[in-house]
């Protein structure tokens, strides 16, 4: 499972919990260790922060009672619904890539359109320049008593 597919994994995650509320980074891993094993604990936290980044989620902070610790709340934000009803980051990418590869094809084919339009240019020239010295014969012949 490649890294934008586990983005993806754990914004479906989000979506598909979201009427349950808020979630901790502990209860968001307990539900894609049942649904999705392949995002190992590790990778989750850094998963969030990528995803409440880029604006698909937003954090809440809350501080626990009678200590100094923060708890952080996590939860799935329109931006991200949409993204997630758009196929996600594996879709935004691919789309990307398309773009990019029309952009370079399209950047070949300008070039080839400018290599023909000096060959055009050049032949022009070399058959005006061509006609212009038979016209010149042409007249000089006629000239000539």
């Amino acid at each position: 499972m490649t890294l934008l597919e586990k983005l993806d994994t754990v914004l479906k995650c989000l979506e598909k919990h979201h009427s349950e509320g808020h979630h901790t980074l502990i209860s968001i891993q307990i539900f894609l260790d049942k649904e999705q094993p392949e995002v190992k604990w590790g990778e989750t936290l850094y998963i969030l922060k990528k995803l409440a980044k880029d604006g698909f989620i937003d954090t809440k902070e809350i501080p626990i009672p009678h200590t100094a610790s923060i708890e952080t709340y996590y939860n799935i934000n329109f931006e991200g619904r949409i993204l997630n009803e758009e196929k996600g980051y594996v879709s935004k990418n691919n789309a990307l890539q398309a773009i990019s590869t029309m952009q370079q094809r399209q950047a070949t084919l300008y070039e080839r359109i400018y290599w023909l339009t000096v060959a055009i240019a050049i032949g022009t020239t070399v058959a005006a320049i061509y006609y212009g010295v038979e016209i010149l014969k042409n007249f000089s012949n006629h000239c000539q008593p």
